[in-house]
C-alpha cells in the first residue's frame, strides 16, 4: 500500500510538472491537449480504480494549465472535455472524492478559472503572520489590552510581574465574564456550575469574606452597601485591634486560604507578603492580565534574535491610552542603488511580440522589401521585433511560402534575407530545417495553387547550403528512404547551377550522403541510378558509377585482356585508374564475370566446397585477365590491400561460399597479383567501411599464419646466405 501511495504522489507530480511546463510555453499545446485527450478516453474493461486515477491527473492538469488552453481557439475541444466531465461526475460507482475533484473543476471554469479564497490561502504560517493578522483585528499590539480600565491592582497586584515570573497565571488574565455564577470559562469547553451550593465566581470565598472589605472587581459597591473609599478607611481601622485580635484575624485568613485553590492561595499569600503583613484583604483580581502571555506562542531563547518576539520595558498597570504601539519594530531603511545610465538599457527588456503581432511586423516588413530592396532595413525590422525563439521558424517559412509562386527576384531576395538574418544570429540552422520542413508537410496543399513547389523550394534549399545557414547532410534529412521525391535530386540541380562541379562532388564527398538511399526503392539499383542521374545531368558526381557500367558491359561482351586494358586507357580518366575505387570496380567485375560462369552459377550449392572441375574453370577465367591486375596494382601495396577488400565485400555480398575466399587468395598468390606484404596488412588492419572482416579472417586465418611462417623462413635463408 505504501508504494502505491508513492507511486500515486509521483504520478500527480508528473502530471503537476506537465502542466507548470505548459504555463512556460515549454510544450506545445497540442501535447497538453493530447494528454487531455487521453486521460478522458473510454477504455474498455477499465476498472474503476484505474479510471479515478486517470480522472484525478485529469483535474489535476485542469487545475494546472486549464486558463492557458481554454481560448477562443479551443473553446470547442474544452466544451467537449468538460461535456465529457459531467457525465463521467454523474457516474454513480466512482468515489465520492473523484466526483467532488470533478465538481470542482467544473465550478473553477464557471468562475473564469478564479480560485476560491479558501484555496488560495493555505499553508502553514510563521508566528509573525499570525501576529499582523491578530493585529489588523484588533488594531492591538501585542501585550497591549482594549479594557480601558486596566490592572486595578497597579504593579503590586497578582500579576506575573509580582511573582516574578515569565509566563502569566492561568486565572490571573482570564477574560472578563469567564466566570460568574452560573458558569467557568467560554466555547466548547464552559463548566457549568448551576446547582452547586456555595460556589461562585469569587472561587472559593464565602459571602462573609465578601463583605469584609474586599473591593469588588470592577470597582462597584460592594454587597455591605459601602463604597470602595469607605471600604479602605474600614480597613485602616483594624490596625488599632489588639495583638490577640489581630491573631484572630490572621488564623481566619489563614483558614480562608486553605479553602482557596492552589493558585489563587498563592497568589493570596504573595499579596500579603508584598503588602508588609498587613491585614488588608484585597480581593483576588480575576480580570485578564495586562501582559497575559500563558496561551501566546512563546519563543525559544535558544533562536536568534531576530526570530524572537521583541520585549518590551515593565508592564505598567494604567489604563490604555493613546495610539497602540506597532506590531512590529520599525524596519531597517532600505538603500535603494540606483542604476548608472549605462546599465538602464541592459536593465530594461523589450517585451515579446505575440504571434499576431509578430505575424503583422513580417508581413509588413516583407513587403516593403520586396518593393524597396533595401536589404538592412528589413534586417532591423525584424530584428527589433525581438521575436521568440519558438515563431522564427515560422518567419522563415513564412518569407520563403510567401514568395514560392512569385518571380525569381522576388525568390532571390527571401533567400538573401534569411541569409542576412542567420548571419546575425536571429535564424539558426535547426530554425530553417524546422520552418523548410513545415513546408514539406503541407506541399501537397501548396501544389494545387503552385505546381512547380518542388523547384522554387529547391532553390531555397540550394541557396542555404551555399550560403552556409544549412549543411547538405542537414537538409537531406527529411528526405531519406526517397520522400519527397525528386526534391533532393532538383537540389543536387540547383546547386550544380550556382556552383561548379567540382566544389559540388566535394561537398557530396563530404556529406556523407548515401545517393541510393535519397532514391525511392524501385530505383536503387546501380544500373537505375545511373540512368536517372546521366537524365539530369548528375553523371559526373559519380563517374566510378559510369566506369563500372561501362566496364560491366565490355566485360561480359567477351572482350579480352589486352582489349579490355587499351578500353580502360581510352574511356578513364588516369586520375582514376590510381583511385581504390576503380579498382574496386575492376575487380567487382571480374568476380562477378568469372564466378557466375563456375562456382556461383546457378544451381549451385553455396554451402559446399564445389567440385575441382569447376575450381580449376574458375582459376583459368582469372588467369585470363592476370595481366590486367598486374599493371594496375604492381608497385602499388595500398592499391593491393583495396583489391583484397574487394574480394572480401564480393564474398560477403554472396553469403560467404564455403572456401571461396581462400581460393581467391591462393589464386591471387600463386599469380602473383598480390604480394605477402598485403595479406599481411590487410590481416592487421581494421576498417569497418567493409563488412565481413570477421568472417573472412575465419576462412583465411591459417593460411595466412603459413604465409608469415614462410615469409619469415625465407627471410632466414637469405641471410644464412
Amino acid at each position: 500500500m505504501e508504494r502505491f501511495h508513492i507511486a500515486k504522489h509521483k504520478m500527480l507530480g508528473n502530471i503537476r510538472f506537465i502542466g507548470e511546463l505548459g504555463k512556460l510555453d515549454m510544450l506545445h499545446e497540442g501535447i497538453l491537449h493530447k494528454c487531455i485527450k487521453q486521460l478522458l478516453e473510454k477504455k474498455k474493461n477499465v476498472t474503476i480504480k484505474d479510471l479515478s486515477e486517470d480522472l484525478e491527473c485529469l483535474c489535476q492538469i485542469m487545475k494546472t494549465i486549464g486558463r492557458r488552453l481554454d481560448t477562443d481557439k479551443a473553446k470547442a475541444w474544452m466544451d467537449q472535455y468538460f461535456s465529457r466531465m459531467r457525465v463521467t461526475m454523474d457516474n454513480a460507482e466512482l468515489p465520492s472524492r473523484i466526483r467532488f475533484m470533478l465538481r470542482d473543476v467544473l465550478d473553477l471554469r464557471a468562475a473564469n478559472w478564479e480560485p476560491r479564497k479558501g484555496l488560495t490561502d493555505h499553508g502553514p504560517q510563521t508566528i509573525t503572520q499570525i501576529r499582523e493578522e491578530a493585529a489588523k483585528a484588533t488594531g492591538l499590539h501585542p501585550g497591549a489590552t482594549n479594557d480601558p480600565r486596566g490592572n486595578i491592582f497597579g504593579r503590586n497586584g497578582l500579576g506575573p510581574q509580582s511573582r516574578g515570573g515569565t509566563m502569566g497565571d492561568v486565572f490571573g488574565s482570564v477574560p472578563t465574564g469567564v466566570m460568574d455564577g452560573t458558569s467557568v470559562g467560554t466555547g466548547p469547553g464552559v463548566i457549568h456550575v448551576d446547582g452547586f451550593q456555595g460556589y461562585s465566581s469569587n472561587m472559593g470565598r464565602s459571602k462573609q469574606q465578601m463583605t469584609q472589605g474586599y473591593p469588588s472587581q470592577y470597582g462597584q459597591k460592594g454587597k455591605d452597601g459601602g463604597s470602595p473609599k469607605q471600604q479602605h478607611r474600614q480597613t485602616r481601622g483594624n490596625q488599632g485591634q489588639t495583638p490577640q485580635q489581630q491573631q484572630q484575624m490572621q488564623q481566619k485568613q489563614q483558614r480562608d486560604l486553605s479553602n482557596l485553590p492552589p493558585r489563587l492561595a498563592k497568589k493570596a499569600q504573595q499579596a500579603q507578603q508584598l503588602q508588609g503583613g498587613s491585614n488588608a484583604q484585597d480581593d483576588i483580581n480575576l480580570r485578564p492580565a495586562v501582559n497575559y502571555t500563558l496561551f501566546k506562542p512563546q519563543t525559544p531563547t535558544n533562536l536568534p534574535k531576530s526570530t524572537q518576539i521583541p520585549q518590551t520595558g515593565p508592564l505598567q498597570a494604567s489604563p490604555f491610552q493613546g495610539t497602540p504601539e506597532p506590531l512590529l519594530q520599525k524596519p531597517p531603511q532600505i538603500t535603494i542603488k540606483q542604476i548608472p545610465a549605462t546599465d538602464k538599457n541592459k536593465a530594461a527588456k523589450k517585451p515579446m511580440l505575440t504571434r499576431k503581432e509578430l505575424q503583422t511586423v513580417m508581413e509588413t516588413t516583407l513587403a516593403e522589401y520586396l518593393s524597396s530592396g533595401v536589404l538592412g532595413e528589413a534586417v532591423t525590422a525584424i530584428k527589433n521585433a525581438n521575436a521568440q525563439k519558438k515563431y522564427v521558424p515560422d518567419m522563415v517559412s513564412y518569407f520563403m511560402t510567401y514568395t514560392l509562386g512569385t518571380t525569381d527576384e522576388d525568390q532571390e531576395k527571401a533567400s538573401q534575407l534569411i541569409a542576412a538574418l542567420k548571419t546575425e544570429n536571429s535564424v539558426s540552422a535547426q530554425q530553417f530545417i524546422e520552418g523548410f520542413n513545415s513546408i514539406l508537410e503541407k506541399m501537397s496543399d501548396i501544389a494545387i495553387e503552385v505546381p512547380l513547389v518542388k523547384s522554387y523550394l529547391a532553390k531555397f534549399a540550394a541557396r542555404a547550403v551555399i550560403d552556409g545557414i544549412v549543411s547538405l547532410a542537414d537538409l537531406a534529412e527529411p528526405m531519406q528512404d526517397g520522400a519527397h521525391y525528386p526534391l533532393f535530386l532538383l537540389c543536387l540541380q540547383q546547386l550544380h547551377k550556382l556552383q561548379d562541379k567540382e566544389w559540388l562532388v566535394r561537398v557530396f564527398a563530404d556529406s556523407k550522403i548515401s545517393l541510393q538511399n535519397m532514391l525511392p526503392e524501385t530505383d536503387r539499383s546501380k544500373e537505375h541510378m545511373m540512368e536517372i542521374l546521366e537524365d539530369r545531368a548528375l553523371g559526373f558526381m559519380f563517374p566510378l558509377l559510369r566506369v563500372q557500367t561501362d566496364l560491366w558491359k565490355q566485360v561480359v561482351r567477351g572482350i579480352s585482356a589486352t582489349d579490355l586494358y587499351k578500353w580502360i586507357k581510352e574511356n578513364v580518366d588516369t586520375k582514376l585508374q590510381t583511385q581504390p575505387g576503380f579498382i574496386d570496380v575492376l575487380v567487382t567485375s571480374l568476380l562477378q564475370h568469372v564466378t557466375s560462369k563456375t562456382t556461383l552459377a546457378e544451381g549451385i550449392d553455396k554451402a559446399t566446397v564445389p567440385e575441382k572441375a569447376l575450381q580449376d574453370k574458375e582459376r583459368e577465367l582469372l588467369e585470363k585477365f592476370k595481366a590486367v591486375l598486374q599493371t594496375f596494382l604492381h608497385d602499388h601495396a595500398d592499391l593491393q590491400v583495396s583489391a583484397l577488400y574487394a574480394f572480401q565485400v564480393f564474398c560477403y555480398n554472396h553469403g560467404s561460399p564455403k572456401g571461396m575466399l581462400l581460393r581467391m587468395f591462393t589464386y591471387l598468390y600463386d599469380l602473383e597479383i598480390v604480394e605477402e606484404e598485403a595479406f599481411l596488412r590487410w590481416k592487421e588492419e581494421v576498417n569497418d567501411d567493409h563488412p565481413g572482416k570477421g568472417k573472412a579472417l575465419f576462412q583465411v586465418n591459417q593460411w595466412l599464419t603459413w604465409l608469415e611462417q614462410a615469409e619469415d623462413e625465407s627471410e632466414d635463408d637469405e641471410e644464412d646466405e
